[in-house]
């Protein structure tokens, strides 16, 4: 009777050992649908779209940037809100007086997208006869990943911004070029500086100057920026590699005159 139990004991292992043994040979197909669907997303292309027609009385001719690729619903949201810019700006045009010749017209320049980033610069202008357009700018800077939201100056730069500091280094840099002057403390004051675009090189700021002469572009590096980006901000990334980017050409250059010498 001892003899039969540990044969029955037996046979109840064999019985249990089966099914894990198959379960090793066999392909996990679960696991193998999952990392075939798992693709990453296509780079991010720019597309432009032009419309023309009339509203209010004007003759109106925009461009305006589209974006495919990257993660299609953040991407869809990207899009919607360069629209939303556009859409809005023509809408709020105020009718014209007078012979219906007007026109208002929208171009984007000073464009630059990653796969996780995107800035561009919306530029309006209406024209009402006389000697010129009337001009603004409308700047849109985005970040997509993990997923889409705007960026602001306070994003970019941190929640307590040092508006006298980031307005020392915007007007030294309109003193370094041939541009209009302006001067530190008119800049900071609130919505001087907040229409801004990036780059890989450092930030463009958009300075209104009234209606006829629009917006002066001023370009202020990474390097010049220093202290001003945190280690919290977005960019930080783009602005580090800005950083090691140019302390290399110095170091080249550096090198360089030594060996001349």
């Amino acid at each position: 009777m001892r003899f039969l139990c540990l044969i029955l004991i037996g046979l109840a292992g064999l019985t249990y050992c089966q099914p894990a043994a198959a379960q090793e040979t066999q392909p996990d197909k679960t696991q193998t649908v999952t990392q075939a669907s798992v693709r990453p997303a296509p780079p991010l292309k720019l597309r432009a779209v032009r419309l023309i027609g009339r509203h209010k009385g004007y003759i109106v001719d925009v461009r305006y940037p589209q974006f495919r690729g990257g993660k299609k619903s953040e991407t869809d949201k990207l899009n919607k809100q360069i629209r939303l810019y556009v859409d809005r700006c023509i809408s709020n045009a105020a009718a014209p007086k007078g012979q219906p010749a007007y026109t208002h017209d929208c171009n984007f320049y000073d464009v630059f997208f990653t796969d996780e980033f995107v800035s561009l610069n919306l530029d309006f202008s209406d024209y009402l006869g006389g000697a010129g357009d009337a001009r603004f700018a409308t700047c849109l800077s985005g970040q997509l990943k993990p997923k889409f939201h705007l960026l602001t100056l306070r994003d970019v730069l941190g929640k307590r911004i040092n508006r006298t500091r980031l307005a020392a280094v915007v007007a030294k840099s309109v003193s370094q070029s041939d541009q209009v002057q302006f001067k530190a403390k008119d800049l900071a004051s609130d919505g001087q500086l907040d229409s801004f675009t990036f780059d890989s090189d450092g930030l463009s700021f958009y300075i209104p100057e009234g209606a006829t002469v629009g917006t002066t572009k001023v370009k202020v590096s990474y390097q010049d920026l220093g202290k001003t980006i945190s280690k919290k901000s977005p960019i930080y990334g783009l602005a580090k590699a800005s950083k090691i980017k140019h302390l290399g050409k110095h170091q080249a250059r550096s090198q360089s005159r030594r060996h001349r010498l």
